[in-house]
């Protein structure tokens, strides 16, 4: 799902938006932060059924999507990264609500996110979505 998010958004957003997978965030430190840029994370799984031969389920796994934007305008309350994000904001929501990536997952659903964060005149807005997905296996046990 992860790389089919990444693929959304870097087909539909501006140019100037880049977009980063989980294993790009290794290396990014608040001083070399791309802005604008929106990170694509996955959150974890939720278990909300499992069949009765315990060999598969349905899971909803949540991703964030977290826009990113520079603005060193009042760093203090964040204020100038929150006008500057809003943009990006409205990008990627239209983006990425009611998107269904493939067949073997639901659309993408609007969550509640964690509150955003102001860091070095650095905005990061995380954006929660959900999906659902079947996982194991329907193959008899050897």
């Amino acid at each position: 799902m992860e790389q089919l998010m990444v693929d959304r958004l870097v087909e539909m957003l501006p140019p100037e938006v880049r977009v980063f997978s989980a294993a790009d965030l290794a290396g990014v430190l608040a001083n070399s932060q791309v802005a604008p840029a929106v990170h694509v994370i996955f959150g974890g799984p939720r278990v909300l059924e499992v069949k009765h031969d315990r060999r598969s389920a349905k899971v909803m796994q949540i991703w964030y999507a977290v826009p990113v934007v520079r603005n060193v305008a009042n760093q203090i309350d964040g204020k100038g990264a929150r006008v500057s994000a809003s943009a990006v904001i409205d990008q990627t929501l239209e983006v990425l609500m009611g998107w269904k990536a493939s067949d073997a997952f639901s659309e993408l659903k609007l969550e509640t996110p964690p509150p955003p964060r102001w860091i070095k005149g650095l905005g990061y807005h995380p954006l929660a979505f959900s999906t659902n997905t079947a996982v194991g296996t329907t193959s008899p046990r050897p």
